[in-house]
């Protein structure tokens, strides 16, 4: 049921960032529901977009409170990060790269990843992406990292096992 769900709020999410197609209006009531809001009505453009609010209203759910979150992750730290049930935390799908993108290997080159797409909910309330990160040299070997998007203004400073990282800490 849950992946019905997930695949539901999916759907909505793209359709939120634009139409497939565009829908002539019916009546200048519903015309003006289409015309794009006002500054004034859109709020501070400054802000980031609460992608974990916008997830959890998509499924018609509570958005994880801030204790809850801090809690999930404490629970999540027990595992390895970038495991199924400790993803790395990134500010949207540029942060998602920017992490990737700082990763190195053993002989201190960057990997080359691959989004095999996404897999599943999240402990902290998101939905997981799931990457194929590989090393030329092999070392680490082919590895999954799974990272969950929704945490607005997050930057993750330590690398998943096997892996340093620029910018940031060497995993433990």
């Amino acid at each position: 049921m849950l992946q019905y769900r997930i695949a539901a709020a999916l759907l909505l999410a793209t359709a939120a960032f634009g139409p497939a197609f565009a829908a002539e209006p019916q009546d200048d009531e519903q015309a003006e529901e289409l015309l794009p809001a006002t500054e004034d009505e859109a709020g501070d453009s400054d802000e980031p977009l609460n992608l974990s609010a916008f997830m959890a209203s998509l499924l018609g759910e509570e958005p994880m409170s801030e204790e809850d979150l801090q809690s999930a992750i404490e629970a999540a730290s027990a595992y390895p990060l970038g495991s199924e049930r400790n993803p790395v935390r990134a500010d949207g799908p540029p942060g998602e790269r920017a992490y990737l993108s700082r990763l190195r290997c053993r002989d201190l080159r960057p990997p080359t990843f691959e989004r095999l797409g996404s897999g599943g909910a999240s402990p902290f309330g998101g939905i997981v992406d799931i990457y194929k990160v590989e090393c030329r040299a092999g070392d680490p070997p082919e590895t999954r990292v799974y990272m969950d998007m929704y945490h607005a203004g997050h930057f993750e400073e330590e690398a998943v096992p096997g892996f340093g990282i620029t910018g940031g800490r060497v995993a433990r």
